[in-house]
């Protein structure tokens, strides 16, 4: 089993860390980060870094994309007058030819993290550069003390929404019992 972890950390890019299962979107407040509907709640004076990473995803040689497209392309001309050999051997390795070049040619995906006191790491991912920066520098200016409004972060619609204030602030004086409702 050790070999296998380390067979996927060097495939990987040396990254062999545990990712839970990611949560679409997290609500940044004044002094807390909430991740879901609140499931996983951090204080902001936990947080201990936060950052930009590019997910380092394995992908296959160009070397053996080479090799697998020509040997597809004469296994399909040499036997395909012969025999359904030439078929059966040429289209697979065309097809993984070109499933390599999909792995090429994609966009990569970055992710948001962030690390608190405690270890723990949560990692909100999405194919847009520039909405993982917005974000980023979106925490940072809560983490400096900038903010005083929260905003919600939802990484598959890709955007990023103020939340208005709906608390009730009392400049006056309640007298009753509101509970009982006979509160003036």
């Amino acid at each position: 089993m050790n070999r296998i972890a380390s067979l996927v950390s060097e495939l990987t890019g040396g990254q062999a860390e545990t990712i839970e299962p990611e949560v679409p979107f997290f609500t940044v407040t004044p002094r807390t980060i909430r991740f879901g509907h609140g499931a996983e709640v951090y204080a902001l004076h936990n947080v201990t870094r936060i950052g930009k990473f590019k997910i380092v995803r394995a992908r296959v040689p160009v070397l053996v994309i080479i090799v697998a497209a020509v040997s597809g392309l004469y296994f399909l001309n040499g036997f395909m007058y012969v025999s359904l050999s030439g078929a059966l051997l040429g289209l697979p390795l065309l097809a993984f030819a070109a499933y390599g070049l999909w792995t090429r040619l994609r966009r990569p995906h970055f992710a948001f993290g962030v690390q608190v006191s405690s270890g723990s790491t949560r990692f909100l991912s999405s194919r847009d550069e520039k909405f993982i920066d917005r974000v980023l520098t979106l925490v940072t200016s809560y983490l400096e003390g900038q903010q005083d409004a929260a905003y919600y972060i939802n990484m598959e619609k890709v955007e990023i929404t103020r939340v208005e204030d709906r608390s009730i602030r009392n400049t006056g004086t309640i007298i009753g019992n509101l509970q009982t409702g006979d509160a003036r």
